[in-house]
């Protein structure tokens, strides 16, 4: 996970990282190691918001998902015919779609809530669209439009889905592998980037 990841990469008992960009938090740990984190983009990816597949909502705007996180809008049928209390859901500190997740919310990042699962109501969550649609594959959870626009690779590629995320090949200034470096030029490759783009991120 990205937590262990970033940490791994710092302390030196991993070579490379693919990630997210890091916390604030992160950036305090490699500095108070004296690691400077070297970041190579890769390829590009979609943050997405996820509510359960009977939930009829099919598109948000940005200010209407910053609404649900600050307990403006409380219940689903201020948005659809779907009469059930909005359960907003958070990820733990330092991963990397909370990291995003703060980044979106902006200056509301401070006023975000959390809300318990156990308690009657329909949840909205979040995480990148690659974690989602080929790593977990849940066939009982749907990712949302925002601002009307889906998030599939043609609307990241075109730049129209309005959350597109760098993702990075993360290593450490102290990194004494000569073989760091060719496996990321390796990856920024023809045949790399064919393989990030098969295996469901968008190609550089």
């Amino acid at each position: 996970n990205t937590i262990g990841a970033y940490k791994r990469i710092v302390d030196g008992t991993s070579d490379i990282g693919l990630l997210a960009k890091p916390s604030q938090e992160q950036l305090d740990y490699a500095a108070s190691k004296g690691v400077e984190l070297k970041m190579v983009p890769i390829g590009y990816e979609a943050f997405v918001f996820l509510v359960n597949t009977n939930n009829p909502i099919e598109s948000l705007t940005t200010d209407e998902v910053r609404g649900i996180y600050t307990g403006k809008y409380n219940n689903w049928k201020e948005f659809c015919n779907f009469n059930r209390e909005i359960l907003p859901i958070q990820r733990a500190s330092n991963s990397g779609s909370q990291t995003t997740f703060l980044n979106f919310m902006k200056d509301d990042k401070d006023n975000t809530i959390s809300k318990s699962l156990n308690r009657f109501g329909s949840p909205i969550g979040y995480s990148f669209r690659f974690y989602v649609e080929e790593v977990i594959r849940n066939g009982k959870v749907k990712a949302i439009g925002l601002n009307g626009v889906q998030p599939t690779k043609e609307n990241i590629i075109n730049k129209t889905y309005p959350i597109v995320s760098t993702i990075y090949a993360v290593y450490s200034s102290k990194n004494t592998n000569p073989n760091t470096t060719k496996v990321i030029d390796w990856i920024k490759s023809g045949l790399g980037q064919t393989i990030i783009d098969e295996c469901g991120y968008v190609k550089l």
